[in-house]
């Protein structure tokens, strides 16, 4: 259902690997819900996070609050604050 140009092998694997979203041999499994679209064959984020989250390969955190659209993906610091607060971030 999930393979690219709903192509697979006998034993059910994907042939031409997967629609964007997801991943796995047989396309079965959903990209985390932070990446930006597209996920390699181990769920991995290729395409970095959707705006407002973070976190080194799966983009599974959200951004501290007050961020204004956009954090660094590995640390999570805001590109921009809402108005003029500074949110704390974490060591």
């Amino acid at each position: 259902e999930n393979c690219k140009g709903k192509i697979c092998n006998a034993d059910g694997k994907c042939s031409n690997g997967c629609i964007p979203g997801f991943f796995g041999d047989t396309c079965e499994n959903a990209c985390p819900g932070g990446c930006h679209k597209t996920c390699d064959a181990a769920g991995k984020c290729t395409n970095g996070c959707d705006p407002g989250h973070f976190g080194v390969d799966t983009c599974d955190q959200d951004c501290p609050e007050h961020t204004k659209a956009t954090c660094d993906q590995e640390t999570g610091k805001p590109d921009a604050c809402e108005g003029k607060r500074f949110p704390e971030i974490a060591d």
